[in-house]
């Protein structure tokens, strides 16, 4: 990988993909949980920021889009 950087789930599909006799069933299903888990960091990490920043209306826009994550 490129600069120490984490593949996204398109980019370890794409490589996936280009390998001979492999399960496509199987693969796809393999890209969709890396994409959740990708998609789930991605979460908590802007969750950590909006809780970081000293505005209160950035945080209640984060629980009116997305809910209190309290609920």
């Amino acid at each position: 990988m490129k600069n120490n950087k984490q593949q996204t789930a398109v980019e370890w599909l794409e490589q996936e993909m280009l390998k001979p006799n492999l399960s496509m069933k199987e693969i796809l299903k393999q890209a969709k949980k890396m994409e959740k888990e990708q998609s789930e960091k991605y979460a908590e990490y802007v969750l950590e920021l909006f809780k970081k920043d000293t505005n209160p209306m950035s945080f209640n826009l984060w629980n009116e889009t997305y809910g209190d994550e309290e609920q």
